[in-house]
């Protein structure tokens, strides 16, 4: 019976996350980021290799997640979002209870796990390699706060396990969060054990994919599109402002990282003599500043959104000390301010879910709209009417849109963008679209410079020549058939040849 009703709470815990994000579950956005994990795993299914025969920035294991769910509870995109609910739902649960490990009562480890769910949850309710890496550094951090010692003692096992885990999915976020979990489990009698299992436990996963990628033959692929290519050519075009894109359901998250690291900095020197004593605000502490530097280089709003439960323990427990030394009079009036502050973000969040009630909907896809479906259903029904067979190109930033039509691209690449996309693949790109395809689909806010130059500020030259002459060649080889809305669908013509790609690859180096 205890332990029946040990588990009430969690359980509320879950529920409530699941409610939260359930009138989202059927709703697209935007046909972009989500589908890069379900375009890869539909790949998979149909017997490509990462790396080996598709390009992928992300590393293996949050395909691997995707792919083996939808073995279980089908290819559907509501399945999909059936798993993206369930590790949200899961982040919550270890949030909260990492917030009461980490000292803070439950009622106060509630209140801050539901504001960050009502805050985050809408647009950014998708299938993103972001959910599965916090949900395993949280249980990383709620294993790590366990500062129980025994002979039989598997909490840093555990830990370990939850960061190889978030390496294989993000590494940079993964890795900070090992970092500043390695400190706490080297402190007091035991370390070298402890720093051992942990060790361990965070080995497994990567020498299993390493592993998987030597006998696919797709190690030195894998080398290139994971670490070479990041470094020399994707995040220097990912530098934002601290929380920008903020809207009024989630501004308020901009501040929770400074609110939670200045008041552990008040907390360090108030506990200054016996700081290296007081684990639990170490270990919080070290986490908060990771998951503030793993918001980086592209701090937006949706990323702090992504990594804010890093900074939830901390926050509860600075909070909890703060106020038992406050007068009840001064703790009634902080709460009130808090709900006064948080009630846009309600406001918001509850806008947000009506618009999504009375959407538009793509009835060949089986989503809503919110955002105004400006051909989105159309397009929807041209690809459904292609044979079963047709081999289509997407261009230039929709690889949800292939996911949704169940048809997978004809080339190794999922993003086509200057700054993203190098020479050597638009080249690429243009050879496979002349000799594959058949059927080409546009959407043309992707092809605008200035569009481009907004959501990404640090691009610099946003209509490189290689784009151009790619774009060159594909009005030329493949004409107009119709506009729908944002999108317009291409047949392939007459002139469409290898010939074509010249000047688009005549000079530009080749490679994958």
């Amino acid at each position: 019976m205890q332990l029946s009703r040990a588990w009430v709470w969690p359980a509320g815990i879950a529920l409530a996350a699941v409610l939260v994000c359930l009138p989202f579950l059927r709703s697209v956005f935007g046909l972009a980021d989500e589908g890069i994990l379900l375009h890869g795993a539909a790949r998979m299914a149909r017997g490509q290799v990462l790396y080996r025969d598709l390009f992928e920035l992300y590393p293996p294991l949050g395909f691997f997640i995707v792919r083996l769910w939808t073995l279980v509870a089908g290819d559907s995109f509501v399945a999909a979002r059936l798993l993206v609910v369930a590790a949200i739902a899961g982040i919550a649960v270890f949030t909260a209870m990492a917030c009461v490990r980490a000292g803070a009562g439950r009622g106060l480890a509630t209140a801050l796990t539901l504001a960050w769910l009502v805050m985050s949850q809408g647009a950014w309710t998708i299938v993103d390699h972001h959910w599965f890496t916090t949900l395993a550094l949280m249980g990383a951090l709620w294993a790590a706060l366990d500062l129980r010692r025994g002979a039989r003692d598997r909490s840093p096992l555990l830990a370990g396990l939850a960061i190889g885990a978030a390496v294989m999915i993000t590494p940079p976020r993964g890795a900070l969060a090992g970092l500043a979990l390695a400190p706490g489990l080297w402190a007091g009698a035991g370390r070298v054990r402890r720093l051992a299992l942990f060790v361990a436990g965070g080995a497994i996963l990567p020498l299993l994919c390493l592993g998987w990628l030597v006998s696919q033959g797709a190690l030195a692929a894998a080398v290139e599109d994971l670490v070479v290519f990041p470094a020399t050519q994707y995040s220097g075009i990912q530098s934002v402002s601290w929380g920008r894109f903020a809207g009024p359901q989630d501004r308020l998250m901009a501040l929770v990282f400074p609110a939670a690291l200045l008041l552990a900095a008040v907390e360090a020197w108030r506990v200054r003599r016996t700081l290296l004593a007081d684990r639990r605000l170490c270990r919080a502490g070290l986490f908060a500043v990771a998951g503030f530097i793993g918001c980086f280089p592209r701090p937006d709003i949706v990323h702090i959104g992504f990594g804010l439960p890093l900074a939830l323990p901390l926050l509860a427990l600075c909070a909890q000390r703060l106020g038992r030394r406050l007068s009840r009079r001064t703790r009634l009036w902080s709460c009130a301010l808090a709900a006064a502050a948080c009630a846009p973000a309600v406001v918001a969040y509850g806008m947000t879910a009506a618009a999504v009630a009375t959407a538009p909907t793509a009835p060949a896809w089986g989503v809503s709209l919110p955002l105004g479906a400006t051909g989105e259903p159309e397009i929807a029904a041209d690809l459904a009417a292609l044979p079963r067979d047709a081999r289509i190109f997407y261009y230039p930033y929709i690889p949800l849109t292939p996911a949704l039509a169940g048809r997978v691209g004809v080339t190794p690449f999922d993003v086509y963008m200057p700054g993203y996309t190098t020479a050597a693949q638009y080249a690429r790109a243009c050879r496979d679209l002349m000799r594959d395809a058949q059927w080409v689909v546009v959407d043309a806010p992707g092809t605008n410079p200035r569009l481009m130059k907004l959501i990404f500020p640090a691009l610099s030259g946003v209509r490189p020549p290689e784009e151009r002459a790619f774009e060159i060649a594909l009005d030329r080889g493949f004409p107009r058939v119709r506009q729908r809305g944002r999108f317009t669908l291409r047949r392939r013509g007459p002139a469409a040849s290898d010939t074509l790609c010249a000047v688009a690859s005549g000079a530009l180096p080749r490679g994958r």
